[in-house]
């Protein structure tokens, strides 16, 4: 019999707090002995989303209600209640082997391949979801001064032309998603931009991304829903370089390179360090710095993608990136992962220790 009662905060504004914190929430509940009552920001980014963790989860929506308790909540758990400060190395590692906890109603799954034949795609072929986070997701989404201080994470659709190509000709097709970003300039069959389409809904980003092969993505919230489905998210474009999550279901990565303006080389892992910029998760940071942000090119993007899909095919032992064992151990030692969970950390593509990295 559970004994207690705690009030937890779920963070729903943002549909990646709210997918992560609520997997967290319900696997730990397997074997808390407290009863958690949740209550979320008034916004929600995904009502579907809420409705499934509210079957399994105490969940208050009501905003009389909510405003009432809110002050208890702040009373009971100080300046961090909200649920994102329980999540951690230690906490996000059990996705790995736990079952899916929000499974989709068999009624909605049934919904998926209408949803494919509206976009054009082969339903016969497998898909992998493509995210590709530009200005437009926070400068429309949130507002301007946060679109300036994420303006590092931003890549651009079109330099993943080519990969797109490489995955259609491999067997797949592939869905851009997105709540808001430029459109692409190139049409290919077999490739289509949901972000820009009139099939976008809470439903349907759950549906895609719930069934879909993989994500590639440069980090945005709405990749959270494959993990919470437990679909492998491989990441490019990334940044901040220390900021990986300690994760089998985020396996391998390439981050963007950082440039010094002044002497004109390209940052060695250690340098990133050493001047600060490790976990520096604001593009002032970076300017203030005097250091210059590097996209991947094109090219480097299309690789990455034959790696990822070596990894997935399970060929991946056969081409371990050269080195990307340093850098798992660097990231360790700097980031102080626990010992049990070394083993989990992500591979570093060795894309990124050639270019833009020659060195530690």
């Amino acid at each position: 019999m559970k004994k207690g009662l705690q009030f937890g905060y779920l963070h729903a504004a943002a549909i990646g707090h709210l997918a992560l914190e609520a997997d967290i929430a319900f696997i730990e509940s397997q074997s808390s002995p407290k009863v958690v009552v949740w209550i979320t920001t008034k916004e929600v980014a995904n009502y579907q989303l809420l409705k499934l963790i509210s079957r399994k989860l105490r969940v208050i929506t009501n905003p009389m209600l909510r405003a009432l308790i809110l002050p208890l909540v702040k009373l009971t758990r100080g300046g961090r209640f909200d649920g994102n400060s329980k999540v951690n190395d230690r906490t996000t590692f059990v996705q790995d082997t736990s079952p899916v906890s929000f499974p989709l109603p068999v009624a909605h799954m049934e919904m998926l391949p209408q949803l494919l034949e509206e976009m054009n795609l082969d339903c016969t072929r497998k898909y992998i979801c493509l995210v590709v986070r530009d200005e437009l997701h926070s400068f429309k989404n949130v507002s301007q001064e946060s679109a300036e201080i994420t303006q590092y994470r931003n890549s651009s659709i079109n330099d993943y032309e080519g990969a797109i190509k490489y995955l259609i000709d491999q067997g797949f097709n592939v869905v851009r998603m997105g709540r808001l970003a430029h459109k692409c300039r190139f049409t290919i069959d077999g490739f289509f931009d949901y972000a820009n389409s009139d099939l976008k809904s809470d439903l349907n980003d759950l549906l895609l991304m719930a069934n879909c092969e993989f994500v590639i993505s440069t980090s945005s919230g709405i990749d959270e829903l494959a993990t919470l489905y437990r679909k492998p998210v491989y990441l490019v474009n990334y940044l901040p370089v220390g900021s990986f999550r300690v994760s089998q279901l985020r396996p391998l990565i390439l981050p963007k390179g950082l440039r010094d303006r002044q002497k004109g080389n390209l940052l060695s892992l250690s340098q990133i360090v050493q001047m600060g910029l490790w976990e520096a998760n604001a593009t002032h940071t970076y300017e203030s710095a005097n250091i210059e942000i590097v996209n991947c090119e094109p090219r480097t993007i299309t690789q990455f993608t034959i790696q990822v899909i070596a990894h997935f095919s399970s060929r991946f032992e056969d081409v371990e990136p050269f080195g990307s064992h340093l850098v798992s151990q660097f990231f360790c030692q700097t980031s102080k992962v626990p010992k049990e969970l070394e083993h989990k950390v992500p591979k570093i593509s060795d894309l990124w220790l050639n270019y833009p990295n020659d060195k530690l």
